[in-house]
């Protein structure tokens, strides 16, 4: 048991220094370890496949579950010699549909709606006299275009019987 402990406290100083030896040798063992069992059961399952099916369905099934996990060992070791590049980013947004994005925190959210609702000018004036209108209120002569059509008369909606 002493040389169990001293060889886990040699072996955490290693890691301590960056050295993984041992972290990237354990998958190296664990991946032939699994093939050979793949290979041992493989053959089982296909000699007994023959003579009992369900048997041998489960010593295939279990090869090659074997067979997975011997490659997400490759593809661990895989990543521990060559780690994907990482890159951080602030912020991203993934939506079907419509979304809002704030970034930032409140006060300067508000800072840039300030900013923004001055941005653009204001309307100018139509006349420089407040409160006047457009429209001066004198009467209208009707125009000439669609002169075949007449005004419509007052209905007596008591008196339709259509409504």
């Amino acid at each position: 048991m002493k040389n169990v402990a001293a060889q886990l406290m040699r072996e955490a100083k290693a890691a301590d220094i960056g050295s993984l030896e041992r972290g990237e040798g354990m998958p190296i063992s664990q991946m032939h370890s699994l093939d050979a069992i793949y290979n041992k059961l493989s053959r089982l399952g296909n000699n007994v496949l023959i003579k009992n099916i369900d048997q041998g369905e489960t010593l295939c099934r279990l090869a090659f579950k074997e067979q997975a996990q011997c490659r997400a060992n490759i593809e661990a070791l895989a990543e521990m010699k060559n780690p994907r590049s990482v890159a951080f980013v602030k912020q991203a947004n993934i939506a079907a549909g419509n979304q809002q994005v704030n970034n930032g925190d409140d006060a300067t959210l508000r800072a840039r709606a300030r900013t923004r609702e001055n941005a653009i000018p204001p309307n100018k004036l139509l006349t420089d006299t407040n409160y006047e209108t457009l429209d001066d209120g004198s009467a209208r002569t009707t125009s000439g275009a669609n002169s075949t059509m007449d005004t419509v008369g007052a209905l007596n909606g008591a008196a339709d019987k259509a409504g």
